[in-house]
């Protein structure tokens, strides 16, 4: 089921403009797993039974107008607001509140709160057991939110989503006797990365990023903030939890172009007229995230590494 409401206009002899989407989407009765035991060797059966409602906002404004004779610009702005909410699945109701999935979004991030690095934050004596393998100082401490004495699955909560609430976009278009200005940049907000990647992850034989001098150890590195090395999996550490989350919000100037266009007024010669121009791509990156591309997190480690490239050249309209 879904409804859409829009508006477009044009003000102030079409140099004002906007158009305004807002919708909401509910997607009722997906396939999911029968919340029952399965017996006999028989799997639960699948059934309709899963509901998600969508809803959003679309807004843009654009503004055109010249000074003079010679300078004409154009200034546009455009933001997307999106809420996501899963309302139905086949989760079990005798959980506790913070663990249900239901009333979160569908990209939420579960995971385990840290509480810091035992040793340096947290005293490794007297705290809640541990249930994901050995432990030591300087690995990571969790919160026991069920308060049963142990911290195990049944703690876990969400801690971030993986899908950005608002994306914003902004581009500035400036012309001035053949000179011309082009620029676009674009932003996302509330989004959560993952440091999980093989940079942040140093265990086994993955400990190569300069992230490895930051581990804690009480004596000779006691103000470090990465946990402890090890050469196993370390399966306490390497998991889901607020530790490894980072604000993912970021501004990134994407392209930007200077021209300069020559017209053919002599008609002699080819073209019509000719345009000087130099380009630029993803210049900079605006970001709490400063080692990796906060929106290709991957890119560089396991995955093709984002350039920011500067072009010349001349184009000819014939």
């Amino acid at each position: 089921e879904q409804l859409n409401i829009g508006l477009d206009a044009r003000f102030l002899n079409n140099r004002l403009g906007f158009a305004f989407d807002w919708y909401k989407k509910t997607t009722k009765d997906w396939l999911i797993t029968a919340p029952i035991v399965a017996t006999a060797g028989t799997g639960a059966p699948v059934i309709n039974g899963g509901d998600v409602e969508n809803s959003g906002i679309e807004y843009s404004v654009n503004w055109n107008d010249k000074v003079g004779e010679d300078f004409t610009y154009n200034l546009g702005l455009n933001i997307t607001f999106t809420k996501n909410k899963l309302r139905k699945t086949n989760e079990l109701s005798n959980i506790e509140d913070y663990r249900k999935s239901i009333g979160q979004p569908t990209s939420a991030i579960f995971g385990w709160q840290s509480q810091g690095l035992f040793g340096k934050d947290v005293a490794i004596a007297g705290h809640p057991f541990q249930s994901f393998g050995n432990y030591q100082v300087g690995d990571i401490a969790y919160a026991d939110l069920n308060n049963d004495g142990m911290v195990d699955n049944n703690d876990q909560t969400c801690i971030g989503q993986s899908f950005p609430k608002t994306t914003l976009g902004v581009d500035v278009t400036l012309n001035y006797k053949g000179f011309g200005l082009y620029i676009l940049g674009t932003a996302t907000t509330g989004v959560t990365q993952m440091l999980t990647s093989t940079y942040y992850w140093n265990k086994g034989l993955d400990g190569y990023s300069v992230l490895a001098k930051e581990r804690y150890h009480p004596v000779n590195n006691p103000t470090g903030t990465q946990p402890r090395l090890t050469t196993t999996s370390g399966v306490n550490n390497y998991r889901n939890s607020t530790f490894w989350t980072k604000n993912g919000s970021f501004f990134r100037l994407k392209n930007v172009e200077l021209s300069y266009t020559l017209n053919n007024n002599s008609k002699k010669g080819i073209g019509k007229n000719y345009k000087f121009f130099v380009r630029g791509a993803n210049l900079f990156v605006l970001s709490g995230i400063k080692e990796l591309d906060p929106e290709q997190m991957l890119a560089g480690i396991s995955n093709y590494p984002v350039y920011r490239t500067i072009t010349g050249g001349v184009s000819i309209n014939f």
